[in-house]
């Protein structure tokens, strides 16, 4: 029992910030700080600390309180367990009873393993150190893998005789229950109880906080028919795939270096951590989690994934880290020279050439698949159409926008493709993820901006595709009656000029190759004048939006006829800035149709494109193929010739 003078003493000497601190990357915004809270998933910071009143408060889920608040609520610990945690961070001597063995058998179940779990890491390690067997066997086995002793001590590496007088007798004879130590994964019952982890070294696995939450052990005699490496199973207070290795010993680091390595074993870590790279972690041989990757948020967007020199490998990754590109993280790899890994490279080489390694190494996750894809493909055109489907499925799963758009036009580059078919590509899964997030059908109605991900239903629609449909259909409601100059050539080969309205033209250049204006209201504002043009009638806008029942449609349809603002007249006589205007420049009308109409065809064929290339990675008879390819040449052909008449350079 803890005396209330202990408890007033403790909380004398505890710092909010720097208890959150241990576990939230604070940072200052006047005189508080401000975080991601580690009790609810969120992406804007609303989690509070405040020094001056010496205690928290989450607007986003409500979690507030003091230092003792926090890790009861943060550790899950009981009252008296918070307070001892915070008694040994700030030194406060606690004067307790001895607990007796009935008081063992009935204290909470989730901290009777938690001091299993340490009196099972201490033995271990004084077993290691103290014995012959465990100095000749686990000792000398870190010490092969050049293990420093601070390394061992730091990370409590221990290891676990092969034999019955092991750590479950030692418990036993503490006044620990069988049941209990079966219950805590550390024994197993089999003819009799026995130590999980008899005859191999000793990884402990840790809580942020430090606290040992299990362990996994490496195998040391020849034994083929056991695993080589056996983890704790799944108990009350250990969850795989909720702990990363490593990481009570580097949450600083990666606060500092505003970045987290990524690695794949228990000696990966330690090996990097004792040659000065102490922002490192492991996933424990698994991919990683929704949990884990929210636990190394709480200190950084910035992760680095670093890889055997095994190609196979890293191919096998690229949907695990998928899922970091989903939560918002900046993704980089680094590939270690071929037949290392991070264990044998750092034993390998000096401390600062591994950093500088390291530095000069590690590359953006989206360029290093682009080229890793685009060199497994080569020159094989089914294989390069697989590719693009891969990293636009990438591309679209990163969150900010701008990144978004920025790795298209590099993977652009890097795959020898137009950037507009990629981003054609990414929107359209945009949208898909759009609507199947919001039970919409998907019916192409709604539509997604490229940048943001967002659905847009207005005119403010920054997608050049979208944006072409509402300049057009801005154009026949505007202009459809004012007419345009084309030419026609008679038997003779001779050129005829001939005006024709605008909303003729339009209408008559789309249909004629099958195509028409197809998302939300432009749809209906396109078939409205090509019926009026196959009908052979004149249309009325102003006399047809009085009949509109949809009010949205109305009002769309409204904002394009009129404009909240009135030019000036120094934008010409002042600045000699020609306005398009149906009274001062025809002639600037007539272009802003031809090339808007232009233009829109050319994305249609960029879209038509993409679905050939996409086409081609599923198709596997050679006939459709060579036919699929024809067409695809086809289109590239009229493509180059519209972007010829455009003076475009987007498909270089």
């Amino acid at each position: 029992m803890i005396s209330p003078d202990d408890i007033q003493r403790i909380n004398d000497a505890c710092k909010i910030e720097e208890v959150v601190g241990d576990f939230v990357n604070l940072r200052k915004r006047g005189v508080n700080l401000i975080g991601l809270c580690p009790f609810h998933n969120e992406k804007t910071p609303s989690f509070t600390v405040s020094p001056v009143k010496n205690i928290y408060k989450c607007f986003g889920c409500g979690a507030a309180g003091g230092s003792v608040n926090f890790i009861m609520q943060h550790e899950q610990y009981i009252y008296p367990e918070a307070l001892r945690y915070l008694a040994k961070k700030y030194n406060v001597e606690l004067i307790e009873k001895e607990i007796s063995p009935e008081e063992k058998q009935t204290e909470d179940e989730k901290q009777l393993m938690f001091l299993l779990h340490e009196m099972a890491q201490k033995f271990y390690t004084e077993y290691m150190f103290n014995t012959e067997d465990g100095k000749s066997i686990g000792l000398a086995y870190f010490m092969h893998r050049k293990f420093s002793d601070a390394a061992i001590a730091k990370f409590g590496l221990g290891y676990a005789p092969d034999s019955n007088d092991g750590f479950v007798a030692y418990a036993v004879s503490k006044g620990y229950r069988h049941e209990d130590l079966k219950k805590s994964g550390l024994a197993i019952d089999s003819t009799h109880y026995i130590d999980r982890f008899r005859g191999r070294v000793i990884f402990p696995i840790y809580s942020i906080s430090g606290r040992v939450l299990g362990f996994g052990a490496r195998i040391m005699n020849a034994d083929a028919k056991a695993a080589k490496y056996l983890n704790s199973p799944e108990t009350p207070i250990y969850h795989k795939s909720n702990v990363l290795y490593g990481l009570h010993l580097a949450k600083n680091a990666i606060v500092k270096y505003d970045n987290c390595y990524i690695v794949e074993g228990y000696t990966d870590v330690i090996s990097l951590f004792q040659s000065g790279i102490e922002n490192v972690v492991s996933s424990s041989g698994t991919s990683l989690t929704e949990d884990q990757i929210r636990l190394v948020k709480r200190y950084t967007s910035n992760v680095t994934i670093v890889f055997d020199g095994d190609l196979a490998g890293v191919k096998a990754s690229f949907r695990g880290i998928d899922m970091l590109l989903d939560n918002g993280m900046n993704v980089r790899v680094l590939m270690l020279p071929e037949n290392e890994d991070p264990d044998s490279f750092a034993a390998a080489n000096r401390d600062n050439d591994i950093q500088a390694f390291f530095d000069k190494h590690a590359e953006s996750f989206i360029h290093y698949k682009a080229k890793f894809l685009n060199i497994e493909a080569g020159n094989d055109p089914i294989r390069k159409a697989s590719i693009i489907k891969d990293i636009v499925q990438s591309i679209a799963r990163i969150p900010d926008g701008i990144t978004r758009t920025l790795f298209v036009r590099e993977c652009s580059i890097i795959i020898n493709i137009s950037e507009q078919i990629l981003t054609n590509e990414v929107s359209k899964i945009l949208r898909q993820k759009f609507a199947d997030k919001n039970n919409i059908p998907n019916d192409n109605t709604v539509l997604a901006d490229p940048l943001t991900g967002h659905p847009q239903q207005s005119i403010e629609i920054v997608n050049s595709y979208d944006n072409l449909e509402v300049r057009i259909s801005k154009l026949l409601l505007n202009y459809f009656s004012n007419t345009i100059r084309i030419h026609t050539t008679d038997d003779e080969g001779n050129k005829i000029p001939n005006d024709i309205e605008i909303s003729e033209y339009i209408v008559r250049s789309l249909i004629t190759d099958n195509f028409s204006l197809r998302h939300s209201y432009s749809a209906v504002i396109f078939e409205y004048f090509r019926n009026h043009y196959l009908q052979g009638t004149s249309p009325e806008p102003e006399a047809w939006i009085a009949t509109i029942i949809d009010g949205n449609l109305r009002g769309f349809i409204v904002e394009l006829l009129t404009s909240p603002y009135t030019l000036s007249p120094n934008w010409h006589h002042e600045l000699n800035v020609q306005v398009m205007s149906t009274d001062n420049a025809p002639e600037l009308l007539a272009k802003e149709v031809r090339n808007s109409i232009a233009y829109y065809k050319l994305v249609r064929l960029e879209e038509e494109m993409a679905k050939l290339v996409h086409d081609l990675a599923e198709v596997k008879d050679e006939e459709k193929q060579n036919e699929l390819l024809s067409h695809l040449q086809n289109i590239q052909s009229v493509m180059k010739d519209i972007a010829a008449l455009l003076g475009t350079t987007r498909l270089d």
